[in-house]
């Protein structure tokens, strides 16, 4: 045997897993080490409502930098993006965005809302830009985005938003406001430039694992403990998801049979991302409403115990 190994679960046939009574007995009752909680890996974004973003755009004093993030929020740009925007980058005629200074280099076409297109109008019968739409110091020079950085500060202070956020954040609360519009995430993806669709999501980690005393017994009955394992562990997510969070679960599970120290020791990896679709099946996707979408550790632990202890033999 391999010194670890991975594999993705596949159910047994008949759909469960075989262990006797004296197996499941030793298990129940040494559950204090059925699951290892989880850890977020990446934080959820601060996310701004429509209204504060437009209490945060009413006190920001100078018109330039007004335009600035609306422009940035309302296509969903990064802060370097809208700062290196050209005005031959506008298409008002098929009201459109193009962004040339993405990420990666690569191109994309965003849609233009008629109030931008309002607001960028006005903005140049103002400014009369040349060649940047947002030109720093000289016409021949970008807008700073620490200029930027230091104004979005000062205006979150007078609008008295508490959240800690950043012109970033504008970005953001674009793509949750789609989201909540009922737009899906693959064209989420392509409108904010990411080269991969699971940049969209945001992911947790949660580690099962039996308890130590258990593992010796793992390894002469590895397809029915293991298969216990993945079991249990997807029962406790499904559950604890669904009962919480109000959308359907999902997860990536990978096993692992030895520790760092090459100890054995099986534990079960599970990514779940943060949102699913509507159990109410109307196609909404609804994202977590809570820091971590699998609940508290007492939660998630004590529903993985007793997930483990009903599985039928």
């Amino acid at each position: 045997m391999a010194c670890r190994h991975d594999s993705f679960w596949q159910a047994p046939e008949g759909g469960r897993p075989a262990a006797d009574s004296s197996y499941r007995s030793e298990t129940c009752s040494n559950l204090a080490l059925v699951s290892r909680l989880y850890r977020r890996i990446e934080k959820l974004p601060a996310v701004l409502s429509g209204a504060e973003v437009n209490k945060l755009l009413s006190c920001v004093k100078c018109h330039k930098h007004r335009v600035f993030l609306l422009t940035q929020y309302a296509a969903g740009m990064r802060l370097n993006e809208a700062a290196h925007l050209k005005i031959s980058d506008i298409d008002s005629q098929r009201m459109q965005i193009r962004i040339d200074n993405g990420k990666g280099q690569k191109t994309r076409i965003v849609p233009m809302s008629p109030r931008l297109l309002h607001e960028l109008r006005e903005y140049w019968k103002a400014y009369q830009p040349s060649l940047y739409l947002f030109p720093g110091k000289t016409p021949d020079v970008p807008l700073s985005p620490t200029t930027i950085q230091k104004m979005f500060k000062v205006a979150a202070k007078e609008a008295g938003i508490l959240k800690n956020v950043t012109p970033h954040t504008l970005r953001h609360s674009y793509a949750t406001g789609l989201l909540e519009a009922g737009v899906d995430l693959l064209t989420i993806s392509r409108l904010l430039g990411h080269a991969s669709f699971s940049t969209t999501m945001i992911y947790f980690q949660v580690v099962f694992t039996i308890p130590d005393k258990l593992s010796s017994l793992a390894l002469g009955n590895r397809e029915e403990i293991y298969n216990l394992l993945f079991r249990s562990a997807w029962n406790t997510l499904k559950q604890v998801v669904e009962s919480e969070q109000q959308f359907e679960a999902a997860a990536v599970m990978v096993l692992h049979t030895w520790n760092q120290k090459l100890d054995a020791h099986a534990h079960v990896h599970a990514l779940v991302p943060g949102g699913g679709p509507s159990l109410t099946g109307d196609r909404r996707w609804i994202k977590s409403q809570r820091p971590n979408v699998v609940g508290k550790g007492v939660s998630i632990a004590g529903t993985a115990r007793r997930v483990l202890c009903t599985i039928e033999s």
